[in-house]
């Protein structure tokens, strides 16, 4: 009996030394990728939410204006979503009950993205990392006529190494979604889908259609200069022969200033 309370004696004093309290926040704290390979901890000591480096050590001290104080998810923080070097910060509000989901430059206070939730439609972001060097998040929109989710916006964002070891900006940041997904291919009723593309600035753009094995089966925009703002374009769910394609999971494919991004989209008979 004396030796099992030695051994509990010591378990207890090693886990008493091996957790150490570093600090206590307000609400939610959270670890994100800030870039490949590092992360950041982010969460609200006080009245100000503060970011450290893995080793504790601060980086900065911010707050979120008129937000500051409804903020119910942080979702991640980083310096390359565009260009300028500042950190920018994903989050989603609730006030009185409607969910939004803002991108927030903590330098000059802009900002960048805004979904603004209503009581018909509720926002969140559900993925947010790196894919390679490319930061990617996706917003989903919650129809609460439906009770379900209905659209998903998807943003790339960051920079991307080069052969020689410097970096080059990504393009401007812009959304991509397709409305009905899935859909029935044909023009009539509620055939055919809708794809919808957002620009921050007037741009080249070309939109092509790929099967599943890679192979482009339909080009719905060929090097067209498009406005700074929201677009969409219509497609009928046939190929480049105008023949209805077949049921399965298809990639369109922009790009914009030849840079690219790509959503999926199911075509069902």
């Amino acid at each position: 009996m004396k030796k099992i309370c030695v051994v509990m004696l010591l378990l207890c004093s090693f886990f008493a030394f091996a957790q150490q309290l570093e600090m206590t926040v307000t609400g939610q704290a959270a670890l994100f990728e800030s870039a490949p390979n590092q992360r950041w901890l982010i969460g609200k000591v006080g009245n100000q939410f503060k970011i450290y480096e893995d080793d504790f050590t601060e980086v900065t001290t911010f707050d979120l204006g008129t937000h500051q104080n409804n903020v119910n998810w942080l979702y991640g923080a980083a310096r390359d979503f565009d260009d300028d070097d500042n950190i920018e910060v994903l989050y989603q509000t609730n006030t009185g009950g409607n969910f939004s989901v803002f991108l927030r430059d903590i330098s000059t206070g802009q900002i960048q993205v805004q979904y603004n939730g209503n009581s018909s439609y509720w926002y969140y972001c559900f993925c947010y990392g790196y894919l390679g060097t490319e930061r990617i998040f996706v917003i989903s929109r919650y129809n609460m006529s439906l009770y379900d989710y209905d659209v998903s916006y998807v943003y790339r964002s960051g920079v991307q190494t080069v052969d020689i070891g410097q970096t080059e900006p990504a393009h401007s940041l812009s959304s991509l979604l397709n409305y009905p997904n899935p859909f029935i291919p044909g023009t009539g009723g509620n055939s055919g889908t809708t794809i919808e593309f957002s620009l921050n600035e007037n741009s080249p753009v070309e939109l092509q259609i790929f099967n599943c094995k890679g192979q482009l089966v339909k080009e719905l925009i060929s090097d067209q200069t498009f406005d700074k703002g929201i677009h969409t374009i219509f497609w009928n769910g046939k190929d480049k022969k105008g023949i209805p394609l077949p049921s399965g999971i298809y990639v369109y494919d922009l790009k914009v200033n030849g840079k690219k991004q790509f959503n999926k989209t199911l075509i069902l008979k």
